[in-house]
């Protein structure tokens, strides 16, 4: 018996090392295989370009979720905080606030972000965006799996009148 317990702690190493083998994979969390289906396509993807010193820049796109879903974060190497804004107008002065829940797609219906409405603002960036180069974004959604995308960095188009005016 003396001797067995001088063995003890050989036989409870090796039963720890033998417990960090390769496992089976664990199944997915329903989240997960949800992440797996559906996707949301984006598209036209831009960012302002930055005055020098200027800090802060916004981004836009355009995104169609093939079935209900949310856009609730977006990730860059340009920055670590990106919000997603919303303007609206109370008393006739414009107001831009972040939207806590993230941006609402609807099932087959085109959300565009765009200058004045919704779109993404980048706070604290690395570097400037630079008309010409690209930012690299990662659109993090509820249900569909993330994309990955490079915005350009342009002026905005003009805005067209109204041919009935």
């Amino acid at each position: 018996m003396p001797r067995l317990r001088s063995f003890a702690p050989v036989i409870l190493a090796a039963l720890a090392l033998s417990a960090c083998g390769e496992r089976a994979a664990e199944p997915k969390t329903e989240r997960e295989v949800e992440k797996t289906g559906a996707t949301v396509a984006v598209t036209e993807a831009w960012c302002r370009p930055t005055p020098n010193g200027v800090a802060v820049g916004a981004c836009y796109v355009s995104l169609t979720a093939a079935r209900k879903d949310r856009l609730v974060d977006v990730t860059s190497p340009l920055s670590d905080d990106i919000q997603i804004h919303e303007m609206t107008t109370e008393d006739g002065v414009m107001r831009m606030g972040v939207l806590p829940d993230g941006l609402e797609l609807p099932a087959g219906r085109t959300v565009t972000l765009r200058p004045g409405a919704e779109h993404l603002m980048l706070m604290n960036l690395s570097q400037p965006l630079v008309i010409g180069e690209a930012a690299e974004l990662t659109l993090v959604f509820r249900n569909s799996p993330d994309v990955s995308v490079q915005a350009q960095v342009r002026e905005p188009a003009p805005v067209e009148a109204d041919p009935g005016v």
